[in-house]
């Protein structure tokens, strides 16, 4: 009798998508990124409390954290979702993204560890799995086709595209990017800063576009500038 490597079973896929929302957080309309399963918001379909989908750009933006994670580093927690009062302690749904290579026989990215934090007693995923280049594929789409960005957003994408592409703009004072972020209601970008020690908060006006933000921020401290302050506990 042989003792060969047992045959491992082509797992089941989901269809994996994302989509843009407009939604109410606060007083301020806000745009959302929802995760579709084989067609059905994945959360909001079942989960009996009212949330809403995370920013787009904190998913798809500088970090890329829907990009799963291989073997051996361990995959962190995502969240996911939350509440629909905008604040991500409060309620959240959250998973571990890895890629599955599955002994090279099947390509796959495993969405598994499913937590539901305050969100009712809806029973969340065991495991859910894509096939990779659908999934990357999706992600991509998405993170490309901007037709759902107002200019205000697109400013601050901008801004912070052009700050992690350049860290001497911000080197120069000692400082690096935490964020930048828009503000609809008044108009502003908002970028945040940090020097290990504190971060700064300052506003400028979206309507001067990008390249005069970064141009401010390259003639003076934005430390200098900053509207609020935040200390770092040590």
């Amino acid at each position: 009798m042989g003792f060969g490597i047992a045959h491992r079973e082509e797992p089941a896929y989901s269809e994996f998508g994302l989509r843009v929302e407009q939604v109410q957080v606060g007083r301020s309309d806000a745009q959302v990124l929802v995760p579709v399963v084989d067609g059905r918001d994945l959360f909001g379909d079942v989960v009996p409390v009212k949330g809403i989908g995370r920013d787009p750009d904190d998913l798809l933006g500088r970090h890329g954290p829907l990009l799963p994670t291989e073997w051996p580093h361990p995959p962190p927690t995502t969240l996911l979702w939350r509440c629909d009062c905008g604040v991500e302690g409060c309620g959240f749904a959250s998973a571990r993204i890895e890629h599955d290579r599955f002994n090279n026989d099947y390509d796959h990215v495993v969405w598994t560890d499913f937590t539901l934090h305050c969100l009712g007693d809806a029973e969340p995923p065991r495991e859910l799995r894509f096939r990779t280049r659908q999934y990357i594929a999706e992600i991509v789409r998405l993170h490309a086709d901007r037709t759902w960005e107002t200019e205000l957003r697109r400013t601050a994408r901008e801004v912070a595209t052009a700050l992690d592409g350049d860290p001497a703009i911000l080197g120069q004072w000692d400082c690096a990017l935490r964020w930048a972020k828009p503000h609809e209601r008044a108009g502003q970008v908002s970028v945040l800063v940090t020097d290990g020690s504190a971060e700064y908060s300052t506003r400028y006006d979206g309507a001067a576009g990008a390249a005069e933000i970064i141009s401010r921020l390259r003639a003076t401290d934005p430390r200098e500038s900053a509207e609020r302050t935040y200390s770092r506990p040590g």
